[in-house]
């Protein structure tokens, strides 16, 4: 590496903190300036050590990431090591973990040598009184650790990650008071939430702050992220939004926040926006949209939540509350203003979406919150 490399890296951190380019992009080039399998930015929760998201270089490990999340990132050995050591100075997993314990550790044996993650050189870099990030440079076995001349370059970027994830921090919660659809979204009644790729909370809606301060099912870790209970639910928000994100604009997914199965369901609906797809209403960086559903306080023929549940067209979620109530194709063409064959048409799909071939089966559906709501989960 050379000075302007170097530079690159460094103006690279500051383009991601004000959202110019992706972090992803940033750690990238810096994969690539070290050599490395991948270079990773992972935020936890201080007290709880839960992880709230990761950013990382070479999508190829997609599937690792996955892994992580799933059954890995609670026993990494690595973590404890790196938060261990005074913010900003990277410390060598060679150094400090030997070889014996590499020989039993289950994060070790599962996860990094088989995805060939075998060397890490790490920096803790404290964001706020709740929350840190933990940057990974990870080479494989072939390559071995940073050492020399590379490492003194790799220890000249703390400082400026430090800052720029800082800056990232300190746009984004600015970036949320300036938001065009959050008008929109204050008009309805669900609690509604505006959350960015680390769970970052945009926006919320009158019912969704409302819903974090009660704490039973959603609250605010660290002052600005979004937190679900139970547990299980909250590692699946963290898995959702990877998913989503990988799938780009448009993408959903659906999280059962129940306890216990015998319960009315409680669903949080995801829903990706492009800021070009969404003409920037919702910021200059893609979003989720998560709207909370809870068969207690939600009216079951809502053309909103049917269109959310079932995946209705807006047009069709109108004629499924018409078929409730009790309307006839003619009756609903009238009373809609259009061609009795285009309601038709809307009728059939409604009845496709919905797992029925008549009619009388769609209305029975509609009119059965508890059936609505099941289905809403398949």
């Amino acid at each position: 590496m050379d000075a302007a490399q170097y530079d690159a890296l460094v103006a690279g951190f500051y383009r991601a903190a004000t959202g110019d380019i992706a972090w992803e992009v940033a750690l990238e080039a810096m994969r690539r300036a070290f050599r490395c399998v991948t270079v990773s930015a992972e935020t936890y929760d201080l007290p709880s050590r839960a992880l709230l998201s990761m950013q990382y270089a070479n999508r190829a490990l997609h599937p690792a990431a996955l892994d992580y999340l799933r059954s890995y990132n609670v026993d990494n050995p690595r973590l404890a090591m790196g938060m261990a050591e005074t913010p900003r100075t990277w410390v060598y997993c060679h150094e400090h973990i030997p070889e014996d314990m590499v020989a039993r550790d289950r994060v070790y044996q599962e996860f990094y040598i088989p995805y060939d993650l075998r060397y890490c050189a790490g920096a803790y870099l404290p964001v706020d009184e709740r929350t840190g990030t933990c940057m990974a440079a990870l080479r494989s076995h072939r390559e071995g650790p940073i050492e020399g001349e590379e490492r003194q370059w790799l220890e000249r970027l703390g400082g400026h990650l430090l800052e720029a994830r800082s800056a990232y921090e300190r746009v984004r919660r600015l970036a949320s008071q300036a938001l065009a659809g959050s008008t929109l979204l204050s008009a309805f009644p669900y609690p509604m939430w505006l959350i960015d790729g680390e769970r970052h909370v945009f926006f919320a809606n009158g019912p969704g702050r409302r819903e974090m301060q009660r704490g039973q099912r959603t609250r605010l870790r660290g002052g600005t992220r979004l937190e679900l209970a139970p547990g299980t639910a909250d590692r699946d928000l963290g898995l959702q939004l990877l998913s989503l994100y990988e799938q780009g604009h448009g993408a959903r997914a659906v999280i059962d926040l129940r306890r216990a199965g015998a319960e009315p369901p409680v669903l949080l609906h995801l829903h990706l926006l492009e800021p070009e797809q969404a003409l920037k209403a919702f910021g200059n960086r893609p979003l989720a949209l998560a709207t909370l559903f809870d068969a207690h306080e939600v009216n079951s023929l809502d053309p909103f939540a049917l269109a959310r549940i079932f995946q209705f067209t807006p047009a069709e979620a109108k004629v499924a509350t018409q078929l409730a109530d009790g309307l006839t194709a003619e009756q609903i063409a009238a009373q809609n203003g259009t061609r009795i064959s285009t309601v038709r048409t809307q009728i059939s799909s409604v009845l496709a979406k919905l797992g029925v071939t008549r009619q009388a089966e769609a209305v029975r559906v509609l009119r059965q919150g508890e059936a609505l709501w099941a289905l809403g989960t398949a």
